[in-house]
């Protein structure tokens, strides 16, 4: 009797000092504002580069040599442009590589844009994040080039099918339509430097 009582006590005691309160984070909220020069020729950078990098790779090897040029070349861009008070990334409510998850202040945005039309989406959404920082997503959409790895598994050709599922064991990213929202930039970056 007098162990249970002890087991007990201490249970409580560990129960009560593990449950220290942690003040919530504060709430994510979008603004009305434009993001800086920098940040959107941040997210045209990226776009740009990558869609070459891509259609070179699809004209020489097609779109199996493609999939490495988007599993490497795709990070190493974006830690290209990374700068102080500056980081850029992509992200999906499908996510085909898992490391590129939303940022925390992102994911409610992304998730409530699920699954609609490119065209039913506020395009450009800035976010007033702590400390002075912003959040910035553009949206992207599903063009007729994105359709021969993002499009419907059973018209995905077999040998491009393998490759991905190789690279990408937890692929979530296929079943797309033309026009569709694909994903989503993102720039985190401080709003008192311009």
């Amino acid at each position: 009797m007098r162990q249970n009582s002890l087991c007990l006590t201490v249970a409580l005691i560990l129960s009560v000092v593990g449950c220290k309160h942690k003040p919530a984070p504060a709430p994510v909220k979008e603004v009305k504002e434009a993001p800086p020069e920098r940040v959107v020729a941040a997210i045209s950078e990226l776009k740009s580069s990558l869609g070459k990098k891509l259609k070179a790779e699809i004209a020489k090897g097609g779109p199996v040599a493609a999939v490495e040029t988007c599993r490497l070349e795709a990070p190493a861009l974006a830690a290209g442009l990374q700068r102080p008070g500056l980081r850029i990334g992509r992200t999906s409510h499908k996510l085909r590589n898992p490391a590129n998850a939303a940022p925390a202040w992102a994911k409610a945005a992304v998730s409530e844009a699920a699954g609609r039309l490119v065209s039913e989406v506020k395009r450009r959404r800035v976010f007033k994040l702590a400390e002075g920082r912003r959040g910035y997503l553009e949206a992207i959409g599903v063009g007729a080039l994105c359709m021969t790895c993002h499009g419907p598994p059973a018209a995905m050709a077999a040998p491009l099918a393998a490759r991905i599922a190789a690279a990408y064991p937890s692929d979530q990213a296929t079943g797309f339509a033309e026009g569709d929202l694909r994903g989503w930039f993102w720039v985190e970056y401080d709003a008192r430097s311009r």
